[in-house]
């Protein structure tokens, strides 16, 4: 659903938009974007005291788009606070889930074997790519054809890795799961003995 709004949102700016009209889609966008992660990331950390707090941190940045519109933002201007809040917001979120894995001894040296390593490390590669690019884009005219032409390729290249990205997750195999109960401490210990591994040969 995710990839869907965001890929008609991508064609809207960039094809019947062009930069001219139409900047409150993005703030929309922004909002239905937020949402989607932090639902996200409640499901997949394991500290419940933050996941909680997770519904708070949308209503307020919901609330700071709305008085940001309405009484903070230049009219008929790329909302680059907003988006900076929002970039901000993501890119702490994907940090504290790379928090939780190192903190995890037994999770830390497959973390690449998960499809959620590799969503989160989309939204962290996008956001921290493409977020200076989005706080100086309110200072640009939308007349000035040289950096719409920067902004696209720049916009456009993390666009892709982020979708590449994607792609990888969707395309790995679901997570085998291993049983509880082997290897025993028995095993372990029979096999690390050298009497015990001559016997087995």
């Amino acid at each position: 659903m995710y990839c869907l709004l965001n890929n008609g949102f991508t064609y809207y700016l960039f094809a019947i938009a062009k930069f001219n009209e139409g900047f409150f889609i993005y703030d929309i966008f922004s909002i239905i974007e937020v949402a989607c992660f932090l639902f996200f990331i409640k499901q997949i950390i394991k500290n419940k005291k933050i996941a909680k707090y997770l519904p708070l941190i949308f209503f307020t940045f919901l609330g700071f788009n709305i008085i940001d519109y309405f009484f903070l933002r230049q009219p008929e201007s790329f909302n680059s606070m907003a988006s900076g809040v929002e970039a901000i917001l993501i890119i702490i979120s994907c940090l504290y889930y790379f928090y939780e894995q190192l903190r995890e001894e037994t999770s830390t040296l497959l973390i690449y074997t998960t499809h959620t390593f590799w969503i989160v490390i989309a939204f962290l590669i996008f956001f921290a790519g493409t977020f200076f690019l989005y706080i100086y884009t309110e200072n640009i005219s939308i007349d000035d054809k040289a950096f719409i032409k920067q902004y696209i390729i720049i916009n456009s290249v993390f666009y892709l890795l982020k979708n590449i990205l994607f792609s990888i997750a969707m395309l790995m195999k679901p997570e085998p799961e291993s049983p509880s109960d082997f290897p025993s401490e028995h095993f372990v210990s029979d096999w690390n003995h050298t009497r015990s591994f001559k016997n087995v040969n």
